[in-house]
């Protein structure tokens, strides 16, 4: 079962440790040195040395947030913070979560908890977020409309985004006229719309870009006249 955790723990970037605060004493596990990359170096061992591979610029805003939870009593300590960066090592983020355990009198006696490596997730959502920014900001500069739907029922069967669903195919320049809200004159409207097919296949939704064309449909209606 320890070979598992190990192994387990080394494919998740996830290394355990036990803090005893009665003892002023700091317990690791095997593959801890490992995950942190100082393997072959042993693990400091003494309570002051908790927070060594963290920045040290986020040390004390570490120490404040321990000794605040020691303080209420929390049942969890959560922190996040960033690894050290010497030795020409990229730094690393980590997340840390633990138990924390309290004796009759609420002291702090024990913590045991688990840090893992989540640098790549955390890059992995700062993409994330860059791309929808990205998406956002091209959306709100594209001249035209888009709409997006997850299958929900949209009204009229002949819609092309209705369309695009219910046939799963792609409707090109299909002409739509439409009222806007506030009694405004009736517009026209070019529309593409395309179903979105997951990679198994499986219709998920549709989207739908529109272009106002209502001044050139007039400019042709006066030349055929």
């Amino acid at each position: 079962a320890e070979e598992r955790f190990r192994i387990a723990a080394d494919a998740a970037g996830m290394f355990a440790w036990d803090l005893d605060v009665a003892q002023g004493t700091m317990r690791w596990s095997a593959n801890a040195a490992g995950v942190l990359g100082v393997a072959p170096a042993p693990l400091p061992t003494g309570l002051e040395d908790a927070f060594v591979f963290a920045d040290p610029a986020d040390v004390p805003a570490l120490q404040r947030s321990f000794a605040d939870a020691a303080a209420a009593r929390c049942p969890e300590y959560v922190t996040e913070f960033r690894g050290r960066s010497d030795e020409g090592r990229p730094a690393r983020q980590w997340l840390a979560r633990a138990r924390m355990l309290y004796d009759d009198q609420g002291a702090l006696r024990r913590v045991v908890g688990i840090t893992q490596d989540v640098t790549e997730r955390r890059a992995a959502e700062r993409a994330l977020r860059a791309s929808e920014r990205l998406l956002g900001a091209m959306l709100e500069a594209l001249p035209v409309g888009v709409v997006i739907t997850d299958g929900t029922p949209l009204g009229p069967e002949d819609w092309p985004l209705a369309r695009a669903l219910r046939e799963r195919a792609v409707m090109v320049d299909e002409l739509l006229e439409v009222v806007p809200f506030g009694g405004e004159e009736r517009r026209m409207l070019s529309v593409n719309a395309a179903p979105i097919l997951d990679e198994d296949g499986v219709l998920t939704g549709a989207v739908a870009a529109s272009v106002d064309v209502t001044e050139r449909a007039r400019a042709l209606d006066e030349k055929r006249r």
